[in-house]
């Protein structure tokens, strides 16, 4: 019998992956504590240019917008009354893999990075993962984290990027993804939609009559959320 505390009711957070998974990874960290303080930076780019003799100070011409970056600090503790079936490690391991190309990228020309959003009081930009910087507070007697205190940077991606619109209710559009070794289309359906049981809808879509026979470098057309939920 579990010794964790009955689980709180209450509203949660969490870093959220909507496009690019990794092929098997966690979609979702769901955090122990909510951040008690989120700092985001939004800059833009001026440019003043003096005129040789001017008296007076050029006006500045306005030549863009740098992407927002947010940074976040969360608190993993394996005793949280909130904490879920992953240890602190995995969810550690889960951010960091986060700063590195999407499975399903990682043959391309040019490999993306997974894109996440954080879930948490108002609607957030959608964003990548710089960097992940951990410090870890208590150990167990065999040296594994019991609470670690994790500093997460993100990057806007710009509005002009491949990334969903994060208010159209559709995390995957028309999409495809690259089928590895490994996959099943229950892991691809977790992966993208965060519901194993949207395989059904994945294999009507691109006519799989065995969902066992995927062969590794086919191409798995990937429905709209709101489709593949109605072909389930």
């Amino acid at each position: 019998m579990s010794m964790r505390p009955e689980k709180l009711k209450m509203a949660r957070g969490s870093l959220k992956v909507v496009k690019n998974n990794h092929a098997g990874g966690a979609p979702t960290v769901w955090f122990d504590f909510n951040p008690a303080k989120i700092s985001t930076t939004a800059q833009a780019k001026w440019e003043q240019k003096a005129k040789p003799g001017s008296k007076a100070a050029p006006v500045p011409t306005f030549t863009g917008s740098e992407p927002q970056t947010m940074e976040l600090e969360l608190t993993l503790d394996e005793w949280s009354p909130n904490r879920l079936d992953t240890t602190v490690e995995e969810d550690i391991a889960t951010l960091i893999s986060w700063t590195r190309p999407a499975g399903a990228t990682r043959t391309a020309t040019k490999p993306s990075p997974p894109l996440v959003e954080l879930k948490w009081g108002p609607t957030w930009f959608v964003s990548y993962v710089t960097s992940v910087k951990t410090t870890i507070n208590m150990f167990d007697e065999d040296g594994h984290a019991l609470r670690a205190t994790v500093a997460v940077s993100l990057k806007e991606l710009p509005k002009d990027g491949k990334g969903p619109n994060p208010t159209s209710g559709s995390r995957v559009g028309h999409q495809s993804h690259s089928v590895l070794a490994g996959d099943s289309l229950a892991s691809v359906a977790q992966s993208y939609y965060d519901k194993p049981s949207y395989w059904r809808g994945i294999a009507l879509a691109n006519g799989i009559d065995d969902p066992r026979q995927l062969r590794p470098g086919s191409r798995l057309y990937l429905p709209p959320l709101t489709d593949v939920a109605a072909l389930s």
